[in-house]
């Protein structure tokens, strides 16, 4: 079974993208398959974190994915010991309805 965590704001600039990191590294690094989905499409912070981390050989590899809605995101969950999902309170609802 996967746990989920959120992290959502209506306020941009309040650290959702660094917590999210912050979070999937540290998981990672204690053994958990972890994935953060990214479902802000536009700015892509945590897909460009992923792909610099690749490029420098960075460990732990996280798996960092963008998703258009969190119902696609939630489907990968069964995959991962722990799904990180980054966004807007937009996203959220979906997420809980």
């Amino acid at each position: 079974m996967s746990t989920i965590i959120a992290f959502v704001s209506q306020k941009g600039g309040v650290g959702k993208s660094t917590l999210a990191r912050a979070l999937a590294r540290e998981a990672a690094v204690g053994g958990l398959k972890t994935k953060i989905a990214d479902l802000d499409t536009q700015q892509g912070t945590s897909v460009d974190w992923h792909r610099i981390r690749l490029g420098a050989c960075i460990e732990p590899v996280v798996a960092v994915e963008a998703f258009a809605t969190a119902d696609q995101a939630l489907k990968a969950a069964a995959e991962y010991d722990l799904l990180i999902i980054e966004g807007s309170p937009h996203d959220l609802f979906k997420i809980v309805r």
